[in-house]
């Protein structure tokens, strides 16, 4: 190893433990070599340490990141124990005529250095022996310490459980649902780990298998004993090839024989993002994903808003970004005062009715599908509400000579349902004033769900072509995306507003075409009847 590499390492062990070691390290601390407070006394490395140092120029030569990790991790450890027990234990300037002057204190002595490791041989002598096997002693307490604490580093650091929440996590870690859960996370199964002719690393045994992961090689070969790295080519498995025209690849599994160990794979940079993958899986085998109902088929809508405490209103993810959408784009753009609600309930307080935010809409007008649907009534026009197909919408609003079209229409959550979404769009665009606007919502992400049928999702190059085409002007200003790829997986994972602080619901909401998350959950758009100010504007 280069003297420059030694320096550097020694150098950081010396900082973690706070011990002088040059005249360089001491400027670092903050005073000056000559200074007249006591030096430290420099311990020596541990064999294991220096080990460790001496590997660390091979790895980095061979770009092994994991070693790296490990060795830094090692020595991090070292210098976080040095330096704990400099502050925990200060050393002691034992006195030799109070402690070892007659044979009790002297038995005391014996008894205490034999604890120590037998370090002192003359302590009458060599005091400064002494202090060295106090502070030993005294090292070594804190870090036993430090190894129970970090052997709950998820508990009380991440997550501070309670000693009650602990109990009951490790009754449920030990039901036979949980342990055969764990164990087949742990070790079942086999992984691709490499295309022919790559290296393989695996911290288990490998095969070589063809694309049905048919088993070609009749062996497999520990990679614990090669360093987790295996060629995957025919010279490792035997130089045996019963399909020469058959792709090949390698699989991996994770039962070696030092046991399980989490590891970074693929491109992980953080054991936290291993974490979150052996949690993903583990949940999803005890079906405890998604959250509510376990169903991993996703069988029904009902599955949107399992989470919420009974007896509530579930709150949606999406319902938020609709409602920022009407707020920074709706209201300030529209005109009333006929505003009608398209497939949401119309009475205020008994679910999203959101006419009721628009100052302008001082006549909210409701249209109804289900009774005539069900032949509870026939078409027509009752009051506020218009019973209704959307076939027919555009008749009922000039039947009889009259002219019952509207200024705002909203469609929000709707258009996923339509078999013919061109054809009802164009019904929408003739049942508005000119100068109308349609406030559109769609789902880009979402489970098939009925009601009663489900038949499209929509991306925002979609949803401007669509609205296009039946002659409604869409600025790209009005665009706005709810959510993004976090919110898709909390979506899926069954996860509520109530899972999240507002900051960073809030924070899921794009403004713009261009600035609409590819991953968006919801896509909103305010299109205009010309003649508008707007169809001027992009």
């Amino acid at each position: 190893m280069s003297a420059s590499t030694m320096k550097l390492i020694v150098l950081l062990i010396g900082l973690g433990a706070d011990i002088t070691l040059s005249s360089p390290v001491a400027s670092i601390r903050g005073r000056h070599p000559s200074a007249s407070a006591p030096a430290a006394i420099p311990e020596a490395l541990p064999e294991s340490v220096l080990n460790e140092i001496a590997s660390l120029e091979t790895a980095i030569a061979a770009g092994d990141v994991e070693t790296i990790d490990r060795i830094m991790n090692v020595l991090r450890r070292e210098a976080t124990d040095r330096k704990a027990a400099k502050a925990g234990f200060k050393l002691r300037k034992p006195n030799a005529t109070k402690h070892f002057s007659n044979d009790t204190n002297s038995s005391i002595r014996q008894t205490k250095s034999a604890k120590m490791g037998n370090v002192l041989e003359n302590p009458d002598t060599n005091k400064l022996s002494i202090d060295r096997a106090v502070f030993l002693h005294g090292r070594g307490k804190v870090a036993e310490k430090n190894e129970k604490r970090n052997q709950c580093i998820l508990d009380d650091t991440l997550f501070q459980l309670s000693p009650i929440a602990k109990a009951e996590l490790q009754q449920e870690l030990s039901s036979p649902v949980m342990v055969e859960a764990l164990t087949w996370v742990k070790h079942g199964g086999w992984w691709v780990c490499a295309q022919y002719g790559e290296t393989c690393k695996c911290h288990g045994n490998v095969r070589m298998v063809n694309l049905d992961r048919t088993a070609w090689s009749h062996s497999t070969v520990n990679a614990e004993n090669t360093g987790n790295e295996v060629m995957c080519d025919l010279t490792t498995f035997g130089n045996i090839d019963p399909a020469p025209y058959s792709s090949k690849m390698c699989e991996c599994a994770h039962n070696g024989q030092q046991g399980f160990s989490l590891h970074k794979r693929q491109t992980s940079t953080s054991y936290m993002q291993e974490m979150w993958i052996f949690f993903l899986r583990l949940l999803a085998r005890t079906r405890k994903l998604p959250l509510g109902t376990g169903d991993r088929t996703y069988h029904g809508i009902e599955n949107w808003s399992a989470r919420h405490v009974p007896g509530t209103m579930p709150l949606i993810l999406e319902r938020v970004w609709i409602e920022m959408f009407i707020k920074q784009i709706v209201i300030p753009h529209v005109t009333g005062p006929r505003c009608l609600e398209w497939g949401n309930p119309a009475t205020p307080g008994k679910g999203f009715n959101y006419a009721f935010m628009i100052p302008q809409c001082t006549q909210k007008i409701d249209m109804q599908y289900d009774p005539v649907f069900y032949g509870q009534r026939g078409m027509g026009i009752e009051g506020n509400i218009i019973y209704s197909d959307i076939d027919h919408l555009p008749g009922l609003m000039v039947a009889n000579g009259g002219d019952h079209r509207v200024n705002l229409i909203f469609a929000t959550q709707v258009f996923e349902h339509l078999a013919e979404p061109k054809y009802s769009a164009k019904m929408l665009f003739d049942s508005l004033l000119p100068g109308g606007a349609l406030a559109f919502t769609a789902p880009q992400q979402a489970q098939f769900h009925l009601v009663p049928h489900d038949y499209f999702r929509y991306t925002k190059e979609a949803v401007l072509h669509l609205l296009q085409s039946v002659g409604f002007c869409v600025p790209l200003w009005s665009f706005a995306g709810g959510g993004d790829f976090v919110f898709d997986i909390a979506r899926d994972a069954g996860l509520l507003v109530g899972d999240f602080p507002n900051e960073e619901i809030a924070a899921g909401f794009q403004l713009g075409f261009d600035l609409v998350s590819d991953g968006a959950i919801t896509i909103h758009t305010l299109a205009f009847k010309p003649p508008h100010s707007s169809c001027s504007q992009r």
